[in-house]
Order: structure tokens, then sequence, then C-alpha cells
């Protein structure tokens, strides 16, 4: 892939002494900055590497224009070296797979199209296999249908044991309803579209999932549909059990807007929508189908806005869109691909950065879902920087991996494919016992809280507070019901904390507590009444109602509360 370079500016992964110390310890060596060589040079040393590592993972650092930002990034050898990429498929092909696998459901969008007059549906797909270890959602990117995604998805379920797979085509894209006359045009009205027909899809998949052992899924997703789905995770941002983990692939935060800077281009989408524009393109794009899937695609990759540098899955999806480009599609239009984005599209794309961004800077969420974030070092799709911000200051579980891959790391050449398709699978595993708390408080019976010595020496308005202690990591309140007070001669709550994930895996070492505090209400001079402590290796025991007497005064013994606690682990 080093040869699709027309510019080699790397820092060699190796040089001679590394590779020849390498076959003889059998000991890998650590990132090491080198100069920039020749392209034969680096074909001719990375593939003595790889037959010098065999399977196993080395790491290395690449150059970007300023030598200060290259960052290590893990490839893992394969036998197939820099060979021809090999599209795992079953004997039948993908397509006949495909047909017999899978099965397709669709529902009416809230939002309905511009120019039509008529509802939106969306389709969405289901793949059953034989594996076991859990659901997963797969949520595309922008243009792309799921049937582009027939080769990771077939690994997925098939390969690799995930089942069942669900995937969605967005408003506009793939089998789903399209929103203009000009079926090729990318078009949306507003990103909180896209956001909420996830979220009706996320709900129909949890319902077809309720009666399976495992209810919660897995999201595996892409450019913008990672935007959406943190978009989705945000808006319910005190329900950090929506999914068991999430791994992005080139999530699209905050796009690259070459040759205009960002603001500019902010700022012409804008101007444009305004001036009744929204359905046209912007300046630079607008490439007709036949400009965009040419019949004869020629080497495709060198395409400079080619999401792969994998000629074999580039020219498979510019195949797969031109023989579908005359099939009529379930929603009534024809074609499956569509093309570049409309002023108003691309408007959508800039609000919903800003809307995530408005959750970085302010702090107010802090996702506890495990995410990992797998960053393209070659992208000229989505800007890396971002993604950084959002893992640093809204997600209290992320952590990035950066691959020597374009857009698409999912769909580049094997040996960068393959590692990286590795590591999110491991991922999604390691956190396969992420599980979501559903806590019951209840007061069973109570003694006369008017004997409580109160700061103002009125009557007591009690209320309980929930909250989640981290070992040497503060709290995390997870639920209150302070607008619901008690009567002090009898107080009785049904109150229900909305679910809180954690990682069964973890809880023990990272020293959790659940406390549960009772509260007087005094207008802003609240005083904590007492509280009950539960120690995370207790959590499973209370499957059923368990008495937890919290004394209201210290050492008073007379005035308390009898509390029945129930812990839902699912």
């Amino acid at each position: 892939f080093f040869a699709k370079m027309n510019k080699v500016n790397v820092l060699c992964l190796l040089c001679a002494p590394h590779a020849a110390a390498f076959a003889s310890s059998k000991t890998l060596p650590g990132p090491v900055q080198l100069g920039t060589v020749s392209q034969p040079n680096i074909y001719a040393l990375y593939e003595e590497y790889l037959n010098a590592a065999g399977n196993q993972t080395f790491y290395s650092i690449m150059a970007r224009s300023d030598p200060n930002k290259s960052r290590p990034f893990s490839i893992t050898a394969s036998e197939s070296h820099l060979s021809a990429d090999v599209i795992k498929a079953p004997p039948e092909g993908l397509s006949a797979w495909w047909s017999n696998t899978s099965t397709m459901s669709s529902f009416q969008s809230k939002h309905g199209d511009d120019e039509l007059g008529s509802a939106v549906w969306i389709y969405y797909y289901k793949f059953t296999g034989t594996g076991t270890r859990g659901a997963v959602i797969y949520v595309p990117g922008h243009t792309e249908a799921c049937l582009k995604h027939a080769e990771f998805i077939y690994q997925t379920v098939v390969l690799e044991g995930f089942s069942p797979l669900y995937c969605i085509d967005h408003r506009s894209q793939g089998a789903s309803g399209r929103l203009l006359v000009d079926s090729f045009k990318s078009h949306g009205k507003a990103d909180t579209h896209l956001v909420d027909d996830f979220a009706d899809f996320v709900k129909r998949v949890k319902e077809d999932l309720s009666d399976k052992p495992s209810s919660v899924p897995y999201v595996m997703c892409h450019s913008m549909g990672c935007a959406v789905t943190l978009r989705h995770l945000l808006n319910r941002c005190g329900d950090s059990a929506q999914f068991r983990a999430v791994v992005m692939n080139s999530p699209l935060l905050r796009p690259v807007t070459t040759p205009f800077p960002y603001a500019v281009a902010v700022g012409i989408s804008t101007a444009l929508v305004a001036a009744g524009q929204g359905k046209e393109h912007p300046p630079t794009l607008g490439s007709t189908f036949e400009e965009t899937f040419p019949a004869d695609p020629g080497d495709c990759v060198d395409v400079v806005s080619s999401s792969t540098s994998s000629k074999a899955r580039c020219l498979a999806s510019h195949a797969l869109c031109r023989q579908q480009q005359s099939v009529l599609q379930p929603a009534g239009h024809t074609g499956l691909c569509i093309g570049d984005a409309t002023n108003q599209k691309a408007k959508s794309f800039f609000n919903l950065w800003s809307s995530i961004e408005s959750f970085i800077e302010d702090g107010s969420c802090k996702l506890e879902v495990p995410i990992l974030l797998q960053q393209g070092l070659l992208d000229t799709t989505v800007e890396n920087e971002p993604q950084e911000q959002f893992c640093g200051n809204a997600c209290s579980r992320c952590s990035i991996s950066v691959h020597n891959s374009r857009h698409n790391i999912w769909w580049e050449v094997d040996v960068i494919r393959d590692a990286a398709l590795r590591e999110a699978f491991s991922f999604l595993q390691q956190n396969r016992h992420w599980q979501r708390l559903e806590l019951q408080v209840k007061v069973e019976r109570a003694t006369n809280l008017d004997d409580l010595d109160t700061f103002w020496g009125d009557d007591s308005d009690v209320y309980v507070w929930v909250q989640i202690r981290e070992k040497g990591q503060g709290t995390q309140l997870i639920g209150e019901n302070k607008d619901e007070y008690v009567s002090s001669q009898n107080p009785v709550w049904d109150f229900q904390v909305p679910a809180w994930g954690f990682s069964q895996d973890t809880a023990a070492q990272r020293d959790l507590t659940l406390e549960i505090e009772v509260w007087d209400s005094d207008y802003g001079w609240d005083e904590k009444l007492g509280v009950a402590t539960i120690p995370y290796p207790d959590w499973p025991t209370l499957d059923t109602c368990a008495d937890k007497t919290v004394e209201l005064q210290e050492g008073s013994g007379t005035v308390y509360l009898q509390l029945c606690i129930v812990l839902d682990l699912a």
C-alpha cells in the first residue's frame, strides 16, 4: 500500500539492524523514529519485517507534515503481506449469503421528505448466525448502504460469532426513503432527523432482543454513523447502559472542508441555505452518477477522496453501485448509492458537530459506556483532533488507536483492516460483562420523623439521593427523587433509578460503592440525615428485596428508615 502514496513522507518502520535483531531475538522493537526513505526500500523492509514478525503485533511511527505530531500506531503482520487483498466471503458468495440470511424490516420516520410529500420509510436488516458472543448494531457512514458492507457483516456474524447483527440504512441512503426527486443527491433537513431515526431503530432492536439472555447490544459504527451514535448517547447521558461497548471507525465529528477553512465552509452553507439553495450542492461538489461511478473506474483508489487504499474493495463497491443503479428499492426509488451532500445536508453535519462540541465544552456529560475510537492516520475526510477532545472531555472510558489508514479503516487493505478488526472484536469481548444496574428503593418502615432534630426545627421533608462512589475518584450521581417529598409521618417511595452501566469485570477492582443518602429539604439549606452504603461485592445478592436500616441521626438509634433495596443486574 505504500506504493500508492505519491509522496512518501514517512518515518521508517524499521531499519535493517532492527529487522536482523528481531529475526534473531524474536523480540519486537519499540517505536523508533528514523529518517525518510525511498519507496522501494520501504516496501522491501516492510515485507522483510512481516516475514519476521509472523502474526505478532508491532508498533511503528508514521510522520505527518510536522514530525513532532507523529504518533505510534499498531499494524499486525499478515500472511498475505502486501499481496492482493482476500475478500472474506462464503463459498456461495456474499450476494447469495445476504439474500439467504438477512431479514429486512422498516418503520415510518417521524420526519417526512422535502419534495415528494410522502412519508420517509427507514429500512434495516437483521442477520442471525450460530454465534453467542452478543448482538451488534452496525451504523454505516454517509452515503453508504448496508449492502456495501456485506463482507464486514458476514465476517462479524459468521467468522467472529456475533449474533444477531442489525444494520440501518439511514434516511436518503441505501434502501431507505429519499428526500428529493433527484434521488442521487444526499439531502437532509436537520441532524436531529438522523438521530431520531436511529433512536427509533435502537428501540426496535431492543424490543427484538428483549427475550434474549443478553438484551444489551454492542455498537460498531463508521464516520457519520458514529456521530449519530454519539449524539444518541449524549441525549441519554443518564442512561449509560444503552450499549455494552462502542467501537468507532473514523467518526465524523468535524469534517475536513478543504479548500475552505472550517468556519468559512459553515458560513457558506448557512448563507446558501438562507438564500433558498439548500437542495443544491455546495461549491466544489455535485458530481453526477457517471462522474462518481464511471464505467471505467481506472485504479479506483488513486482518487483523492477514496476512503480506502484497497483496490479490490474499492472496485467491488464501484461495481455494486453500477449494478444497483437501475434496481427498484423498497422505498420506491431506483439505485442504491448516492452522491455528494446538498447545502442543507452539509449544514446538518456542521450542526451535528456543534451539538456534540457543546457537551465537550461544558462538561455536562461523561459517557460511561466503554468506547474504542480508531483513527485513520491518512484520513482526509474528518479531523482527528476533535475526536481526541471528545475522548478527553466527554467520555470516562474512551481509548484511541491510530492506524495507517484512509477514512474507512475496516475497508482498507488486509494488513491494516485485519489488525483493526481484531482489535475491535477483542475490545467488545473485553467488555462483554458491561451491565446495567437498575435500582428500586422503597421505605418499608420508619419511626416518626417528627422526632428528627432538623436545622430549622420543623417537620422534615425527606428525599433520597442515590450515587456511586469510586475509591479515589469521588462520586457520581445516578438518580434522585428530590421533587417527590414523602410524608414525615409515613414516608414511602417507589423510586426507580435510571439504568447505570458498569463493567462487572472491573467493578471490584474499581472499588465501587452504592450510596443511598436520605436528605431533608429546606429551601437551599438541605441537610443530610443518613446514608446506606452497599459495596460492590454485595450487589449481586440484592436481586430480591433486601432490608437496609438507615439511622437518620448518628448515635440516636431511635429515628431510622428501613429501606427495601432491589438491584437488577441485566
